[in-house]
């Protein structure tokens, strides 16, 4: 997701500048979109952060690697160079994790800040309370948006769309409510993974039970999971503009729908 392909949506929307027209509504979609580019740029920061870190971690960690394969077996005093190295490595988990974590935190609201502007766009009521705009997380986009898009014509590919808004929950907003904000098991630890190809973090259970025997899932690479939130927003982008005649835009649009 782009300036340019903000920029351009907005340009199909409206003929002239949103705040000259007096459109209200156009307005407010440019804020709603800017919201949105927010978090986006955040993402897209923490990522090219990361990656110069993790980039020096491995290398870090096969020189330190390398330095304790190399020293004799058995118990000896330790060391000011075995301290540096520990300290080091310390130093670059907390920083890997802050991104991580960071990363995790900032896509859920990306993604419910791109959730809350679909029934705002489409004009539809909170069946609650008929006068309001629904508001919507990206948890209710894909529990309501299959039927209520149903109900109002919306056209594209809804159900693709809702099916990664659905496995972005899981892998995202769940992810980090159940497994890193809210511990399902406080004997968990923590650590950081590496390869060739990325880091991440992973862990363990503390003198594991045997219902408690399942590895600790570990995070997603974070080149991959912004790849995945970029191709949902770019449908969402899609979707809205296929969708512009049905948008609370047109001046002709009067009807209202209500939230299933």
């Amino acid at each position: 997701m782009t300036d340019q392909e903000v920029a351009k949506f907005l340009k199909a929307s409206s003929e002239g500048p949103p705040f000259q027209r007096g459109n209200p509504a156009l307005a407010e979609l440019v804020i709603r979109l800017n919201q949105w580019h927010h978090y986006y740029e955040f993402l897209r920061i923490i990522r090219t952060r990361h990656q110069r870190v993790s980039e020096k971690f491995r290398e870090h960690m096969k020189e330190a690697l390398a330095y304790w394969r190399s020293l004799p077996q058995g118990s000896r005093e330790t060391t000011d160079k075995d301290l540096e190295y520990h300290g080091k490595s310390r130093e670059f988990q907390f920083r890997l994790s802050l991104d991580i974590e960071s990363f995790y935190l900032f896509a859920a609201i990306l993604l419910d800040h791109a959730a809350e502007t679909v029934p705002f766009y489409f004009n539809i009521k909170d069946h609650k309370k008929p006068r309001r705009i629904a508001k919507w997380d990206n948890d209710a986009l894909t529990k309501s948006f299959l039927d209520t898009a149903a109900s109002l014509n919306i056209q594209g590919d809804i159900t693709g769309l809702v099916q990664q808004a659905s496995k972005l929950q899981g892998s995202v907003t769940n992810y980090r409510n159940r497994k890193i904000t809210h511990l399902d098991n406080h004997r968990r630890f923590f650590g950081i993974g590496f390869n060739d190809e990325g880091t991440w973090i992973s862990g363990g259970i503390m003198n594991p039970t045997p219902e408690e025997s399942d590895p600790f899932p570990k995070t997603t690479e974070l080149n991959t999971l912004f790849e995945k939130i970029d191709a949902y927003l770019a449908c969402v982008f899609k979707m809205l503009a296929q969708n512009q005649a049905q948008s609370i835009l047109q001046p002709t649009t009067s009807s209202s729908s209500s939230q299933p």
